[in-house]
């Protein structure tokens, strides 16, 4: 195999020759013409600009036929040979995906983002070689056990999964500890405050102007806020996945994926009725909750996309949809 070389995009390149440029130029004019000081001000950003460029040329993979040869900023090379490898972790943070190499012995090797040059010849090796892969966030989200892997990562990457973990713990023991008639009623509460919201943001749009209008806006974020910590960890967490306070703290969707219908049902309690569906979803059965009128809408064998979303709060939930 001729040997490819994997390093960061060229916007990379291209972003620290602008900031070490730009700054540059700013810093010796005004040295020149106010303040002679002025180039201490702008230092940092130079430095940072040198040091984003430095990244583009020193950190690259090299692939060979038997193993990769890595080379990092500021360490010497380094090989890792294909029969290394024993595990591939799958780690995402906000929407950049990287991969992390591990040996047989759970033994971090190495990692790399799929955002460099010629990653899917990476990802090509690593198929052929038929290795199991974990996708740590996916795994935190379903609420699988993923501290054995914990200290393969960095405390920067650590930190991505830590909140997801306790939250999955609490909503547990909340449901352990908790009566039915309790969280009845706390559910209710949540959900009355979340319509409350939007209609409050819905006036602040129609009928307020100005600074009224911004009040409004700050008063509502304030609230959500306000019932996070009032109600952390209760029900709350259980709650906040679903609409409407996180469609009023989310402000971006993480992409869809396709599911097909094979059952609905309709589950009827003292008061109130919840309708749900279920689909195979990432190769097992999942149920969604839905409304009356897409439970009536969804027939069995139709094609629904499933839309994966998160609030500001760092809370990952996802709604159907035809």
């Amino acid at each position: 195999m001729d040997h490819i070389v994997m390093r960061e995009p060229k916007a990379v390149l291209i972003i620290g020759m602008i900031c070490a440029g730009f700054c540059t130029a700013l810093g010796l004019f005004f040295t020149v013409t106010e303040n002679r000081a002025a180039l201490i001000v702008f230092l940092p950003f130079i430095l940072l600009g040198l040091l984003i460029i430095l990244v583009y040329f020193r950190h690259y993979i090299i692939l060979e036929t038997d193993h990769m040869t890595i080379s990092e900023t500021f360490r010497k090379k380094r090989g890792v040979y294909y029969l290394e490898i024993g595990t591939i972790l799958i780690h995402t943070v906000n929407q950049k995906m990287e991969v992390i190499l591990l040996s047989h012995k759970k033994e971090r090797l190495m990692k790399f983002s799929l955002n460099m040059t010629n990653a899917d010849k990476a990802v090509d090796i690593l198929e052929d070689r038929e290795l199991p892969c974990i996708d740590l966030s996916e795994a935190a989200e379903s609420g699988q056990n993923t501290k054995e892997y914990f200290s393969v990562l960095t405390k920067w990457e650590q930190f991505f999964y830590r909140p997801q973990l306790q939250i999955t713990e609490n909503v547990k023991n909340t449901k352990a500890s908790k009566k039915a008639g309790q969280l009845e009623k706390e559910r209710r509460f949540v959900k009355i405050m979340g319509w409350i919201m939007i209609v409050l943001d819905f006036a602040a749009i129609i009928v307020l102007e100005g600074k009224p209008s911004f009040v409004c806006f700050v008063f509502v974020l304030f609230l959500a806020w306000g019932m996070y910590v009032w109600m952390y960890p209760n029900l709350f967490l259980e709650s906040i996945t679903a609409l409407p306070i996180n469609y009023i703290t989310t402000f971006q969707s993480d992409g869809h994926e396709t599911v097909i219908v094979k059952d609905k049902v309709a589950s009827s309690g003292s008061k109130t009725t919840s309708y749900y569906i279920y689909t195979d979803w990432r190769e097992e059965e999942q149920r969604f909750s839905v409304s009356k009128s897409e439970y009536n809408e969804f027939q069995k064998g139709d094609s629904i996309r499933v839309c994966l979303r998160h609030s500001i709060f760092g809370f990952h939930y996802w709604t159907v949809h035809k």
